[in-house]
């Protein structure tokens, strides 16, 4: 039960903190770029960007292969773009679309607009808090439980 208390918190807090990184990638060392579509599955009807693009599908985000512009020649890499997510525009026309990549690590890459990562650090901070407030319940109602078990009857 211990080492529950410890690695539960340790581990929501390493989540934490590896989203902290992703969206301060993103925010801070992020380029736009017009990345052409090779490729993508049937994610999500409507997933061209189109407003019926709600999610209703086989899943609730669309996976494109994508060729970007990367160092005077091409990277191949993909995206998840979640149905709810619709892009300001697609790039030069169809088949292109407009996409963030972090200038460091081209895979780390997300459709304009996408607001997932920011989301996900303030979920996980949300559940670290959560989780510390469980456990200092907990603990504090098992102190209370040993004195009184402790008490002379």
């Amino acid at each position: 039960m211990a080492a529950v208390f410890v690695v539960l918190p340790l581990l929501v807090l390493g989540f934490w903190l590896s989203a902290r990184h992703e969206a301060d990638r993103f925010a801070h060392h992020a380029v736009l770029a017009d990345a052409r579509i090779t490729g993508s599955d049937l994610g999500c009807l409507g997933a061209m960007g189109s407003p019926s693009s709600t999610g209703v599908g086989w899943r609730s985000a669309i996976r494109y292969d994508l060729e970007i512009p990367y160092a005077g020649g091409v990277h191949l890499t993909t995206v998840r773009r979640p149905c709810d997510v619709i892009p300001p525009d697609f790039g030069r026309g169809r088949g292109y679309i407009w996409v963030e990549y972090d200038v460091d690590h081209p895979d780390r890459v997300r459709v304009q607009n996408d607001p997932t990562a920011e989301a996900r650090v303030r979920w996980l901070w949300q559940l670290l808090i959560t989780v510390l407030a469980a456990e200092g319940v907990v603990l504090l109602w098992r102190r209370r439980q040993s004195a009184v078990a402790r008490r002379p009857h």
